[in-house]
Order: structure tokens, then C-alpha cells, then sequence
């Protein structure tokens, strides 16, 4: 009877074109914030042994489309939550669970197809398990790329990402990158499976436990230089609800508690930077003297205020980073708008609000760069929201990363802690400590190794104070860049070539 039973869910298109979307949504159990990696390993080896068995070039890319959809509509299943905030997005909310994971599956479902077609046409390959491996991994690696650079890029929910609950396996990105790391996770994956395909258990048990082995004991084994400048530093995390946030009559009340945050058990210092989350104030700053003078009163003159704010300038609205001081202020505008949050894509043809309640665009910064606190010898780079998960600055002097950011629009979701994942490892190939305030969590602060010092949870009221090292510690990757990968990829290619040579050679002495 069991055997029956799966002899029909096999046989059955629909059936199996389920247990291809299962796969990737088991897959993408490996993902921030469960981590359960042998749950996507098993995804990953399911979904490999299956497809190798396909032929028919329209069914791979159907049956991988049908996986991808499955690991993207779970890894992003939080994507909907920022559209119930504003009543006019809701009709949205079908379109985008659907066409934002089908877009993404392209960039896996492509790959896919392209190793189904080398697959089948080219001979000796079952004697080329590693070398195999790395032309698959290599398939699947540069469109993982491509993810991350095209249009304004997407780095989120990276392979890479799997490591980040701990940061002994994120370290060895300051060398390689965040992609490096993702192609190495990549081959790994997909190794394991192959072994596993061509009956080599104990193989592929010593692969499964002895790369995880090897990030944990190179990066537990990591010596950095230490950093000689300290900083005093008070993070505030406000927790103040969407609905209240852009509220007129709210406004003073939601001031008031950030000032009182910032102000709560203050001890001696003789420098201190205090930093609030992005759009921390609902005012455009620019605009109003009153409202900088009294910020400005509120705080010592040996304190600097941090803090997202709004600018206004000839009748565009800008998302800005804001420093304020007894002097006066700087700020750095945001480049990278989030559609929907800060501007509503097609405007002409759907006149709605974002869920920011406005029924107008905010407009793109122009430039980067560097904000300075020149009695502390700070330089910081400054981002807003998922600005983090990118590059912004090239700049020798900048030693201290801060990123401010809402994140209350993901409520309890995995959001906020693959927003911070992303944002971690950024900072860590660069060498550099990081800052991270966001309204309702997950706010921190990391060394240059990416270890947490402190943190506030997620969906929390709350302030932690340090003194924080911060400086650059030039990391190989920061040095030079994605020509790491290319001499990664030489490396693995020599490894594979070597070790298809003596699984050739063991089995030709067997027989």
C-alpha cells in the first residue's frame, strides 16, 4: 500500500511539482533567523537528486522555477507586512507575494536550467564529481551576483547568510567577502548532495561536518589589530508604533520619549555620541530653526546627536541622516528609495499613498559621503535603512560605520534579522565597526569581527550605552576587492581537478 501511495505522488505532475516547491521551501529553512541547516541541506539534496533525473530542458526550468519559487516566497515571506500598514496598498499584497519571489526565482531557475544543459551534453562528467560541482556552484554563484548588483541590487537573503548565527563563521568574509563566502557555501551544498547521489556517505559526511569545522576554527583562530580610539556611544531604540509615528498630534509625545531615552541615567563623559533610528523625527529639519535650537539645548555641548529627520529643499522631500551638534548640523540625504515606503512605482498610474502616509515621492540623495565629528577624530558612514547592505563610501579615513533604520514595518518576522545579517557582513569585509540604531529592533553594536557588543531586541523600548574601539582594520577583501573571488575560484578549481584524480584512481585500483 505505502509503496503505492508513492508511486502516485511520483507519477502525479501536480504531486511532484509540489514536492519541488516543498524542497525550496525547505531550503530555505537555512536562512536568517532559524538557521536550521540540515533541514536545507536536505532541501538542496532532494531538489539536486531529483533534477539531475530530468531531461526535458522545459521541465528543469519549470521544476526549478517551481523550487526557487518555493525557497524566495518563504526567505521573503515578510515582503507583504510594510503594505498592511497604509489600507490602499492591500491590494497589493497578492501581487507582490507573487511577483516579487517569481522575479527572484529567475536568478536560481536560470542557473538551474544552464546545469541541466551542460549536464546533458557534455561526456565523462560521473567521473567529475568535484570539477562538476564547481562549474555548477560557479552557475548558481553568478547570478546570485548578478541578484545583487542589477537594477539597484538586491545582497539580501545571500547564501553567505546561512553563517550569521555566529559570527567565528562570518569572519573569514573580511578575506574572501560576502560572495566569496557565498560561492564556498554554494560548492558546499552542492557537494554534499553529489556525494550523497553517487553513494559516497562517508565522503560526504566528512564534507557536511569539515567546512563549518574549518570557518569555525579559522575564524576562532582570527587575530585582529586592535583599535586604539574609544568612543562613547548611547543607542536609542524607541519602539514607537507606525500608526503613532506620522501622527500631527503624536509628534511632541514621540519627541519627548526619544529625549528621555537619550537623557535617562546619563553618566560622566567627556564625549558622547547619542544616535536615534531613521525619520526618528517627522519634521523637516531644514525648515525648522525652533526645532534645531531646541535639540541643540537638550543636549551638552560635548554631545552629538544622531538621528534620521526629514528635508525639505525647492519642493522635494529627502530621507536624511542627520548630525547635530552646538554648532549646528550636516546630513547626507538617502540614495536608495524602498518602493512602496518611499516612493510608489507607476505613481501616474496608481495615485496612492506609501505606507510613509504621503501621497508624495521622496526624492534620491545626489552624493555620498563622509560625516565628521572632528573634536572626536570620528569619520562615519553614514546609511539609511538597506543602504547598509551595500557599499557607500570609498574612503580611506572613515572608521566607524552607523546605520539608522525603521524596520518596525516587519513586525516580528525574520525581516529585521536578515535586514541585520546583511548589514553585518558588510561592515565586517570592510573592516570596519558598526553602528546600528533601528526604531523598533534589532539595534547593536559590532567590533570589526562582527561580535555583537550590545544589543536591544526586537519589538523593545530601550537604551544600552558603551565605550566602543572603533578605526580600520584593513581587511584583505577591502584591499582588493572581487579579484579575491577570481583567485578563490583558480584555487577551488586546482582542489577539484586534484581530488577527481584520486577518486579516479581509487575506483580504477578497485577494479
Amino acid at each position: 500500500m505505502l509503496e503505492e501511495l508513492k508511486s502516485f505522488w511520483y507519477s502525479s505532475s501536480k504531486m511532484y511539482s509540489f514536492n519541488f516547491f516543498f524542497w525550496g521551501l525547505l531550503s530555505s529553512f537555512s536562512l536568517p533567523n532559524l538557521y536550521l541547516l540540515p533541514l536545507g541541506i536536505f532541501g538542496f539534496y532532494k531538489f539536486f537528486k531529483n533534477i539531475f533525473n530530468v531531461t526535458s530542458y522545459k521541465q528543469i526550468f519549470f521544476y526549478g522555477s517551481i523550487f526557487s519559487f518555493g525557497y524566495f516566497l518563504f526567505g521573503f515571506h515578510w515582503i507583504i507586512f510594510p503594505l498592511l500598514v497604509e489600507k490602499s496598498l492591500i491590494f497589493f499584497i497578492p501581487v507582490v507575494l507573487l511577483l516579487f519571489p517569481l522575479f527572484l526565482s529567475l536568478f536560481l531557475s536560470l542557473p538551474i536550467l544552464l546545469i541541466g544543459i551542460y549536464k546533458n551534453s557534455f561526456f565523462l562528467r560521473k567521473n567529475l564529481i568535484f570539477a562538476n560541482t564547481l562549474i555548477y556552484s560557479l552557475l548558481i554563484f553568478v547570478f546570485e551576483y548578478l541578484r545583487s548588483i542589477v537594477w539597484t541590487g538586491f545582497p539580501w537573503n545571500l547564501f553567505s547568510h546561512i553563517w550569521a548565527f555566529n559570527n567565528n563563521f562570518m569572519i573569514i568574509s573580511k578575506y574572501i567577502g560576502v560572495h566569496g563566502l557565498s560561492f564556498l557555501t554554494i560548492f558546499w551544498l552542492i557537494l554534499i548532495s553529489h556525494l550523497f547521489i553517487y553513494k559516497l556517505y562517508r565522503f560526504s559526511f566528512f564534507v557536511f561536518l569539515g567546512f563549518p569545522a574549518f570557518l569555525f576554527i579559522f575564524g576562532s583562530t582570527s587575530v585582529a589589530k586592535p583599535l586604539d580610539q574609544q568612543i562613547q556611544v548611547r543607542l536609542v531604540q524607541p519602539n514607537i508604533s507606525q500608526e503613532l509615528k506620522w501622527k500631527n498630534e503624536y509628534r511632541i509625545q514621540n519627541l519627548k520619549k526619544l529625549i528621555n531615552l537619550s537623557l535617562e541615567k546619563k553618566s560622566k563623559f567627556s564625549h558622547r555620541i547619542v544616535v536615534w533610528p531613521e525619520v526618528a523625527i517627522t519634521e523637516f529639519l531644514n525648515e525648522n530653526d525652533q526645532l534645531i535650537s531646541f535639540l541643540k539645548k537638550s543636549f551638552e555641548e560635548n554631545e552629538v546627536l544622531i538621528s534620521g529627520g526629514l528635508r525639505r529643499e525647492n519642493g522635494e522631500i529627502f530621507n536624511t541622516f542627520y548630525k547635530i551638534d552646538s554648532t549646528g548640523y550636516s546630513h547626507f540625504d538617502k540614495i536608495k528609495l524602498v518602493p512602496f515606503g518611499e516612493f510608489m512605482p507607476f505613481r501616474s498610474f496608481f495615485p496612492f499613498k506609501t505606507i510613509t502616509h504621503d501621497s508624495k515621492d521622496f526624492s534620491k540623495g545626489t552624493k555620498k559621503r563622509v560625516l565628521k565629528i572632528s573634536e572626536l577624530d570620528v569619520f562615519i558612514e553614514p546609511s539609511i535603512c538597506y543602504e547598509g547592505i551595500f557599499k557607500n563610501v570609498n574612503s580611506d579615513e572613515i572608521n566607524l560605520i552607523i546605520n539608522i533604520t525603521n524596520d518596525a514595518w516587519f513586525g516580528s518576522t525574520s525581516g529585521p534579522y536578515q535586514h541585520l545579517v546583511a548589514a553585518r557582513f558588510r561592515s565586517l569585509e570592510r573592516g570596519l565597526p558598526l553602528l546600528r540604531v533601528a526604531n523598533s529592533g534589532i539595534s547593536g553594536a559590532y567590533d570589526i569581527n562582527g561580535k555583537l557588543l550590545k544589543s536591544i531586541d526586537l519589538n523593545t523600548e530601550g537604551f544600552v550605552d558603551l565605550n566602543m574601539n572603533i578605526g580600520k582594520n584593513d581587511s584583505v577583501f577591502s584591499k582588493f576587492g572581487n579579484i579575491v573571488i577570481l583567485y578563490l575560484i583558480i584555487f577551488m578549481l586546482i582542489v577539484s581537478l586534484l581530488f577527481d584524480f584520486f577518486i579516479f584512481k581509487k575506483r580504477l585500483l578497485k577494479n
